[in-house]
């Protein structure tokens, strides 16, 4: 297991992870775009990935 700052490169995974959860789902996925991730992780904050046999499995934005 890998804890790690997220990067720009995760933005599919964890785009793949957001639209997988069964508890506090999206009503609309398109609302958040990989433009507004990538805003979150490069100029509004910091997020972090957590990847298990390289397979992000975990984020935090």
């Amino acid at each position: 297991m890998i804890i790690r700052e997220a990067k720009v490169e995760d933005i599919s995974q964890i785009q793949v992870v957001r639209n997988s959860v069964k508890e506090n789902t999206l009503s609309n996925p398109d609302l958040v775009t990989d433009k507004d991730c990538e805003k979150f992780i490069t100029e509004r904050g910091k997020g972090w990935v957590c990847k298990i046999d390289d397979k992000l499995q975990v984020f935090r934005l």
